[in-house]
């Protein structure tokens, strides 16, 4: 026999109607999140902060797609490309990681959308390798 608790904490249940509003803008939410205190935090606040930063809006993403299929040129040929992860950002791990995930799930949705057929990282010369 084995029992199961769920432990919730809903301590503002007002921004919780707020922040889970499916009308609101994942950019919203996202500012939202942004002003208020960790010491407020709850159950609701702590998952959508994950979700903000893994989804951060249609116009990020589609912009980060835009840079990604400018750095590979022209699509309509088949071949490799080596895209370097994107220049200018600091080697501090936070910044750097940060560049290289926006940049690998930007080539995951041409992936999917059949621009991509693969891709390769090479972490030491810090470099996606692409199959178009």
């Amino acid at each position: 026999m084995a029992y199961c608790c769920i432990i919730v904490s809903n301590d503002d249940p007002g921004r919780t109607d707020y922040l889970l509003n499916p009308n609101n803008k994942v950019e919203e939410i996202y500012e939202t999140l942004k002003m208020i205190p960790r010491e407020e935090d709850d159950d609701i606040t702590r998952a959508l902060f994950f979700h903000t930063k893994s989804f951060r809006g249609i116009t990020q993403e589609k912009e980060n797609v835009r840079e990604i299929l400018e750095s590979l040129e022209d699509i309509s040929r088949k071949g490799k490309r080596v895209i370097s992860i994107p220049e200018g950002i600091s080697k501090r791990a936070s910044k750097y990681e940060q560049s290289r995930q926006i940049t690998e799930k930007a080539l995951h949705r041409l992936l999917l959308i059949g621009v991509v057929s693969d891709y390769t990282i090479n972490y030491s010369k810090e470099e996606f390798t692409v199959q178009l």
